[in-house]
């Protein structure tokens, strides 16, 4: 059965909500929401299936039939025979599918920490209380610089450094740390924020991803190489010492401690003096035929207008992102060439051709319930019983081309693309017994 059956989906209830920054949030008829960025508009695009039915495998859906076609089983909780409709003791239409927000910017990342939902994009920060209509703030490079006291002489001291986020990671301690474009690496406390460039000791200004090893050491990914933090101190491993490439974009630590790099060359793996490298000739990628390969915008950055790193719409070394499953195994996901599933010994590698959603794949990430879920240029895909599902906008979901993932302790999944945010609400337990539900999820006090 198709994870989200195309043909159920109704047009979707949209409620828009117009405001600039620190305008008043206005209430709409359904519900609330804030705006959260600065000129953007904030939009709630609610997807509902017409009739609830069952829970999907992954516990994370309501999928629905239109016609009640589907077959029920003894743990329907319709009951065996019984036409779907409401499900007794809820007394309103089922939960929708997904909630959209359209921000018109791009979600890069996402992280999740004691009830907060923190939104990377290219113009800014945004943390989310999800139990919440709109406990938002907004974090800018002008917002956040700490001014001196009033009347001194004192400039004060600089936030964040740059407003382009393009990973966030929570660190062991709470902190949230920040990877910008060319504004270096942030931590952020709650009530302090302490950036990194290379004046500090970091590669440099470029940072794409973090990572915490066993030992408390902080991993960089940078566009001048692997940095690692010791106490205060950084150092940054290069070509010279053995990297396969200097433009890093993703880190993952295995069980055995390693720490595995991808750049634009391949993966590099380092053991602590070492590296270990792989590339599209060792198996990495797959080969895409020239006439199957999507194109891409060109970039007019610093980095892609360098000598050998052309912005392309295919490269089998170039890794966007590594995840590693319970039983070690790395899957890795590159720019067009498909997702590569690598045991130590043997390469094997998914396109769109085995069901992957897209051949870009932005991000990977495990849910709760150790399912694999892809973030591709074509939709979200996961992997079930050894066969790849994609859901797409033809589902609900806000966007297909997805750059970041998140799932909640709440059973929320959450889903960053290129026009805004996508949030698939987790399942009640069936049937509900009285009280009504926010038809939203766990959203807070508000309106019904």
């Amino acid at each position: 059965m198709p994870y989200l059956p195309a043909n159920c989906i109704r047009p979707p209830y949209i409620t828009r909500l117009t405001a600039l920054l620190g305008a008043t949030t206005l209430a709409v008829s359904l519900f609330t929401v804030p705006a959260f960025a600065e000129g953007l508009d904030w939009t709630h695009t609610t997807t509902q299936q017409p009739h609830l039915i069952a829970q999907d495998i992954t516990g994370g859906v309501l999928v629905a039939q239109a016609d009640g076609a589907s077959p029920h089983s003894s743990a329907s909780p319709h009951g065996a025979g019984q036409r779907p409709g409401k499900v007794p003791g809820h007394g309103r239409p089922p939960l929708p599918t997904f909630i959209n927000f359209e921000t018109g910017a791009n979600v890069k990342a996402l992280a999740y920490a004691d009830g907060n939902l923190w939104l990377g994009m290219p113009n800014g920060l945004i943390r989310y209380n999800v139990n919440s209509y709109d406990d938002h703030e907004i974090f800018t490079v002008a917002s956040t610089r700490q001014t001196g006291p009033s009347g001194s002489d004192d400039p004060g001291k600089p936030g964040l450094l740059a407003n382009g986020i393009y990973a966030l990671d929570i660190a062991p301690n709470g902190a949230l740390w920040i990877s910008t474009y060319g504004g270096g690496l942030t931590r952020y406390t709650g009530t302090e924020w302490t950036t990194y460039t290379p004046v500090e000791g970091i590669g440099d200004r470029w940072v794409y991803d973090v990572e915490f090893d066993a030992k408390g050491r902080l991993w960089a990914a940078t566009w001048k190489g692997l940095s690692v933090k010791e106490g205060d101190s950084f150092t940054t491993y290069t070509e010279a010492d053995g990297l396969i490439d200097k433009w890093v974009y993703d880190i993952a630590i295995d069980k055995a401690g390693l720490i595995w790099a991808g750049t634009e060359g391949g993966i590099s793996v380092f053991d602590g003096k070492t590296f270990t490298n792989y590339t599209h000739a060792d198996g990495l990628g797959a080969e895409i035929p020239a006439d199957q390969r999507k194109q891409v915008m060109d970039s007019n950055s610093r980095h892609h207008q360098s000598a050998g790193k052309a912005n392309q719409g295919y490269n089998p070394n170039y890794v966007l992102s590594i995840a590693i499953d319970d039983d070690n195994i790395k899957w890795i996901g590159t720019w067009g060439a498909g997702l590569s599933r690598f045991d130590g010994k043997r390469w094997e590698t998914f396109t769109t051709a085995d069901g992957l959603g897209g051949n870009f794949v932005h991000a990977l990430k495990f849910d709760n319930g150790g399912v694999l879920w892809a973030a591709t240029d074509g939709g979200v895909s996961y992997l079930q019983e050894g066969h790849w599902n994609t859901i797409t906008t033809a589902n609900g979901l806000q966007n297909d081309n997805v750059f970041s993932m998140l799932f909640d302790d709440q059973g929320a999944r959450w889903f960053g693309t290129w026009t805004g945010l996508s949030k698939m609400p987790a399942p009640p337990a069936l049937p509900l017994k009285g009280g009504v539900s926010n038809p939203h999820g766990s959203m807070g006090k508000g309106p019904a």
